[in-house]
């Protein structure tokens, strides 16, 4: 793994929190960028248990300096979590999701505006 990263490959860890992918990945492993699983993304504005659980692999991921990638953000509620729990420090993607949820809710209601 370091010689690969040596030449430039990137490393991501996938479905963070479900499967396979655990905390001792983090440990053994230098991670680039961790995938949240939609699991906890669909519930993040949830209160409770399942938000604390969703700040916290944000906040870790942070903390380890690892870029993070969000799937399945489906309405500005999640998007505003995410942003609000420094989802990401590239502006430029998250205004591209920002565009695409709001493309997406303007098809399914043509009311909004």
């Amino acid at each position: 793994m370091d010689e690969l990263k040596k030449i430039g490959v990137t490393f991501a860890l996938d479905d963070f929190g479900t499967g396979f992918s655990s905390l001792s990945h983090l440990k053994d492993f230098e991670f680039n960028t961790l995938k949240i699983d939609k699991t906890f993304i669909q519930h993040a504005t949830d209160k409770g248990k399942q938000q604390a659980i969703t700040k916290s692999i944000l906040y870790l991921a942070h903390a380890l300096n690892m870029k993070v990638i969000a799937e399945g953000v489906e309405t500005k509620e999640q998007l505003a979590f995410l942003r609000l729990n420094r989802f990401s420090k590239r502006p430029n993607l998250v205004k591209h999701i920002k565009r695409l949820i709001d493309c997406q809710i303007r098809q399914q209601d043509p009311a909004v505006h």
